[in-house]
């Protein structure tokens, strides 16, 4: 059961690409979908590739400031891919979409687990739970993978539709509200006001449609 744990990691880049793959021939333009997954593609080759240097680089220093250096690298890569992640859909003008927020979260918790696994380790030393904690390593990646393609079959309406579309969307259920009934009209009006929360600004709508036409 552990060595199935341990080997997720090696089918992580093909469910990234088939994923990655998949949203290019759906979405055909650059959104949220298709930059997230591009960026985690190459977090995990760059990860991949890393480990093996990393680890003679730490083999150089004591045992324990080599744990040190190894688990704050893991915490500051995963940061690092956050920063990336938000930086790019910010210069983009894009709309950071649901699947971008689910990333956000679980790259977070992979910080969180670090330390703690760091912790187990370095100050306890009873290495306790390394099984738990290889245990929920393991199913958020399997999470993350289910999250792609389940945007896929469900999209975010910025995936689908051009920031413009949505608003009009908005101008027009607002403008419906008028011919309700009092209090049909004030439950239409919680309802409207939660999907105009998660409308691109002014600002996105004006920098993304320059990118409308990139096309992959």
């Amino acid at each position: 059961m552990e060595q199935f744990f341990v080997g997720i990691d090696s089918y992580l880049i093909y469910g990234y690409s088939l994923s990655l793959i998949a949203g290019i021939l759906i979405f055909k333009k650059l959104n949220s979908y298709t930059i997230t997954i591009l960026t985690m593609v190459l977090f995990e080759v760059f990860m991949t590739n890393i480990e093996e240097p990393l680890f003679d680089f730490i083999i150089t220093f004591d045992v324990h400031s080599g744990r040190a250096i190894w688990y704050l690298s893991w915490m500051l890569f995963n940061l690092v891919t956050i920063f990336f992640l938000e930086f790019i859909h910010t210069r983009l003008g894009i709309h950071m979409g649901a699947l971008f927020k689910l990333i956000k979260f679980a790259l977070l918790v992979f910080v969180f687990i670090n330390a703690l696994d760091c912790f187990d380790r370095y100050i306890t030393k009873l290495d306790s739970g390394s099984f738990i904690i290889l245990l929920l390593k393991a199913s958020i990646q399997i999470g993350i993978i289910s999250s792609f393609f389940y945007r896929l079959i469900k999209p975010d309406l910025d995936n689908l539709e051009i920031p413009h579309a949505a608003h009009n969307r908005s101008v027009n259920w607002f403008q419906s509200l008028y011919n309700l009934p009092p209090l049909q009209r004030a439950r239409e009006l919680e309802k409207w006001e939660e999907f105009t929360k998660n409308l691109p600004t002014d600002k996105s709508l004006n920098v993304s449609s320059r990118f409308d036409n990139h096309r992959f």
